[in-house]
């Protein structure tokens, strides 16, 4: 069942455009509290999001959902520097592609451990 799940590629484009557009918001408004109270660490997971998003979104191979991953997390910070109620980092930017980064590693491993049968696939 969570197979049948994760190969439902149309509610995985939906999910990731609801969080393209929740995320963009959160990014643009003005006095928005962080929750987590740690900027670099909303910007990981929300990028960490996307990326298990897109990889079950599109069917775009790793280097282009990557290439739009980190476009988006530039576009972010670009907009960012020219609104004066917000404030534009790098350090954002590189905690984006950390997490993006450390998606697709993460799933790499598993991947891997599921073809040599050390941890049983997702069915």
């Amino acid at each position: 069942m969570l197979r049948q799940l994760l190969d439902n590629r149309a509610l995985f484009k939906v999910a990731l455009a609801a969080a393209v557009v929740f995320i963009s918001f959160a990014c643009f408004m003005k006095g928005v509290d962080s929750p987590l109270k740690n900027d670099k660490l909303e910007h990981f997971i929300a990028f960490f999001g996307l990326a298990f998003l897109a990889h079950h979104a599109m069917r775009a191979g790793f280097a282009v959902q990557m290439f739009l991953l980190f476009g988006y997390g530039a576009w972010i910070e670009l907009v960012q520097y020219f609104l004066p109620y917000r404030s534009s980092a790098m350090n954002d930017f590189f905690a984006d592609i950390a997490g993006a980064c450390c998606y697709h590693a993460f799933y790499q491993v598993y991947d891997w451990a599921v073809q040599n049968r050390l941890v049983p696939a997702i069915r």
